[in-house]
């Protein structure tokens, strides 16, 4: 029974028909309670005459000492329902009893007042001790003790006795009721018995379907189904149709006819059974349509429409038990959509409402391998740990404690990791994730530079889809022991593993080219480590001509052109540069690419040919950190060609395509000083308004009021100029950098005692170009103040400290004009 999803709440169903909610044999106990029909006109009889009798016992109250009185008034007091003096009555008729046969109708009369009471705990305990004293009891007895049992969920004990009730009925050629045989029938079906309960039921249904109980053409279809008998139990229940019966039997005999269609993979028929159930006015077990109609398409791969009808059925039926496997069916669509994180949400949702679902652990394993594949390995890693504590006996315990410690070293917790790893050795030495176990501790340890216990947990992988991993991880550790002739081997070991006959039995992580290029370059390592190679840029050109093109191709093309850009060689560099496109790099390396070769072109003053490279790369290239270096380059060869509002375009484009950045606040910076240079101080001004708003806690400040500063100074705008000055040292303090700007704003003034004490402070806290630039305003103060001994000092120490050509010819001019 494969075909359906019915098998998965099958027993649930059969519940609710045998019991609790629901109970679809209701009228059967009812007359069950009621007693058999020579008790029932006994009953009639004392109805008629128990005023005058109850009567008669006041008034003659040495009568109540009679067993026999005690009994018939005990029965009087049970038919009124008065059980608590049914009670009372039957058991002085037990105190009184004489004989075995006497006590057994006692005991069962108090028996079968707790069982009309609804005490089945009780009423079986009197009615085993009925048993003690009479082991061949009435049928009446064996009746009401089946239905007891029943009950309380003794199913086999409750067949075991309506059984021999059957058999005793069968030797003295009685026939059975419908509603012993129904009961008989549902006994069988719950306790394996699906054989006898067909042997029960299809006889008195078949010939002329005169059975009372309509729930017994369920039961035997069932039993058809049960038994595998898919035909018989779809020809029943197409019958059933047109026999009356109440409207709950009748949906209850369509959920079962759809099953049945189902497993005999009738699935469009099914599905129209399904629909009528969801169609109908009463909504009872149009939970089960839903369900079963969404399993359907899920069979048969239509899983847009089953994820409708699981979602129609947590719409419309938010409480229903259902919902657990409509949740479990969605998550293995999601799945098998690639639909990650709607997996996620669904299982989720899955253990938040059903805590005690039997799928709750496979759920919460589930989450974790989806965060994992969704690469969010702290999600995984939480979720894993969760898992370990709610579930510390779990049969997927050893997978889980490894799948924990590869998420920990995915989330650089590698101590957490080893100590996972090594309760997973440890506790379970029969797991196959052993070896895999091994080679992560010995990568942990490999890292660590810890060689030697590297190589030991390697080398206790001996097998499976890691060893050749370990083989390098093992050549690895050599190489760091600086064993290089051991190391050479097993990278070669690992290598013929990979290439040999045997190469084809091992699927790799990510692409067998990558861990085949390692081996291949750790091995070409360990021969440079053992001089059997020149220098490592030879080993690279080496590589690159003796073996397949690799993912490590494009890198190591990078590097042979980045050896000659470093020593020089522009136009070397750009030809291996190039090489780099006949491989397939990634973008952060193409990139790059394209980076070096604009800067050999610039070393090479190829303007043209630089400015359309670094062009290129801005108009194709995504990686920020590459453009941004092409833009920042482009903005200086503009400005040094005087093209200044095209280099303030390229510091524009930084700003507004990447403003989070730093490069964002340096180019505002830039921008600034080019307005400055093409006399727009407005748009200057602006600027570095903007600058210092928008980056009050950037270092990009200090610049940044310095360059305000200049600007205001230029404008004449003195006042504003102090005001940001006073600003700017509440911040940072006393700088030799502002005080030098307050010596300019005081020579503009025309406080030239002033100007020139702030100017040689200021050169004493400088160095270079900028301590010479100090000496020569000092110099010109002292000019104004007619010191020209003095001026002349501060000019001779200034050129001979200057290195800026501009700076040392102004010193010469003004030494020229003291003479």
């Amino acid at each position: 029974m494969a075909n359906s999803l019915f098998v998965l709440p099958l027993f649930c169903l059969i519940q609710s028909a045998l019991g609790g909610q629901g109970n679809i044999l209701s009228s059967l106990t009812d007359k069950i309670f009621l007693a058999s029909q020579k008790e029932l006109a006994r009953i009639i009889e004392l109805r008629q005459d128990q005023k005058p009798f109850l009567t008669n016992l006041v008034n003659n109250p040495e009568l109540t000492y009679s067993y026999e009185l005690n009994l018939l008034e005990g029965r009087v007091y049970l038919n009124l329902q008065q059980y608590k003096q049914a009670y009372n009555n039957f058991k002085k008729g037990l105190q009184l009893a004489n004989s075995d046969l006497e006590k057994s109708l006692a005991l069962y009369y108090l028996g079968r007042t707790f069982l009309l009471e609804g005490s089945f705990d009780s009423a079986t305990k009197y009615f085993g001790e009925v048993l003690e004293h009479n082991p061949n009891p009435s049928s009446d007895f064996l009746y009401d003790y089946g239905i007891a049992l029943y009950k309380l969920g003794r199913d086999a004990d409750a067949f075991s006795a309506l059984f021999n009730l059957y058999q005793q009925l069968q030797f003295i050629s009685s026939a059975p009721s419908d509603e012993l045989l129904t009961l008989l029938g549902l006994l069988a079906l719950k306790t394996g018995k699906t054989n006898q309960a067909i042997l029960f039921l299809e006889p008195r249904l078949l010939p002329q379907r005169r059975c009372s109980i309509p729930e017994a053409y369920y039961i035997l279809a069932l039993a058809y189904y049960q038994d595998n008998q898919l035909q018989k139990a779809e020809s029943l229940l197409k019958e059933t149709e047109e026999l009356p019966c109440p409207l709950t039997i009748r949906q209850k005999n369509r959920v079962l006819l759809g099953t049945v269609q189902q497993e005999q993979n009738k699935y469009e028929l099914a599905l129209k059974t399904f629909t009528q159930i969801i169609q109908d006015t009463i909504q009872i077990y149009q939970d089960y349509a839903y369900l079963n109609a969404g399993f359907i398409h899920y069979q048969k791969k239509r899983y847009e429409d089953a994820i409708n009808y699981f979602t129609a059925l947590a719409k419309k039926f938010p409480d229903s038990e259902l919902m657990e496997y409509g949740l479990y069916y969605m998550v293995k669509i999601y799945r098998k959509l690639k639909r990650n994180r709607l997996a996620i949400e669904k299982n989720r949702e899955l253990a938040t409402k059903f805590p005690k679902s039997k799928f709750l652990e496979t759920t919460i394993l589930d989450i974790a391998k989806l965060y994992y594949k969704e690469r969010s390995f702290a999600n995984a890693f939480r979720e894993l740990n969760n898992y370990l504590k709610l579930f510390p006996k779990s049969r997927h315990r050893p997978e889980a404690l490894y799948l924990t410690a590869v998420n920990a070293l995915e989330i650089k917790e590698d101590s957490l990791a080893q100590v996972l790893l090594k309760q997973l050795v440890d506790s379970f030495p029969e797991t196959p994730y052993l070896r895999e176990a091994y080679y992560r501790l010995g990568t942990i340890e490999l890292a660590r530079h810890k060689f030697e216990m590297a190589k030991n947990n390697f080398l206790k992988v001996d097998s499976g889809r890691f060893y050749p991993y370990s083989l390098k991880g093992i050549g690895d550790a050599y190489l760091g022991l600086a064993r290089y002739d051991s190391a050479e081997l097993y990278y070669q070991n690992a290598e013929s593993l990979l290439t040999g006959e045997n190469g084809a039995n091992y699927k790799f992580e990510p692409v067998s080219d990558s861990l085949m290029a390692e081996i291949r370059f750790g091995k070409e390592t360990a021969k440079l480590k053992a001089g059997k190679h020149s220098s490592y840029i030879e080993m690279i050109k080496y590589f690159l001509a003796h073996y397949p093109p690799s993912y490590l191709g494009p890198r190591l093309q990078f590097e042979i052109g980045l050896y000659n850009y470093e020593r020089g060689n522009y136009g070397e560099a750009i030809k291996e540069f190039y090489k780099v496109f006949n491989y397939i790099p990634d973008e952060p390396t193409v990139a790059k690419t394209h980076l070096f070769i604009a800067r050999c072109y610039l070393n090479l003053n190829q303007m043209e040919n630089a400015i359309k490279t670094f062009h290129y790369l801005i108009i194709t290239s995504s990686d920020t950190v590459s453009v941004i270096l092409a833009l920042n380059s482009l903005a200086e060869i503009y400005t040094q060609n005087l093209a200044y509002d095209s280099a303030i375009n390229c510091y524009l484009r930084i700003v507004e395509d990447y403003p989070s950045t730093k490069d964002a606040q340096n180019s505002l910076l830039n921008i600034a000083r080019l307005y400055r240079k093409l006399g727009k101080n407005t748009e200057a001004k602006i600027t570095l308004d903007r600058l210092l708003k928008e980056s009050p806690k950037s270092e990009i400040q200090r610049p940044a009021y310095l360059e305000m500063i200049d600007l205001l100074i230029t404008e004449g705008n003195l006042s504003y100029a102090e005001t940001v000055a006073e600003h700017f040292t509440q911040k940072y303090g006393t700088e030799p950098l502002i005080t030098l700007r307050l010596g300019k704003i005081k020579n503009e003034q025309n406080r030239f005692e002033e100007a020139k004490t702030l100017f040689l402070a200021a050169s004493q806290g400088l160095e270079g170009d900028e301590k010479a630039e100090a000496l020569i305003l000092t110099s010109e103060v002292l000019i104004k103040m007619n010191d020209t001994t003095e001026a002349k000092n501060c000019l001779k120490n200034a050129i001979t400290i200057a290195e800026n050509e501009r700076l040392k010819i102004k010193c010469q001019e003004l030494l020229r004009i003291l003479r």
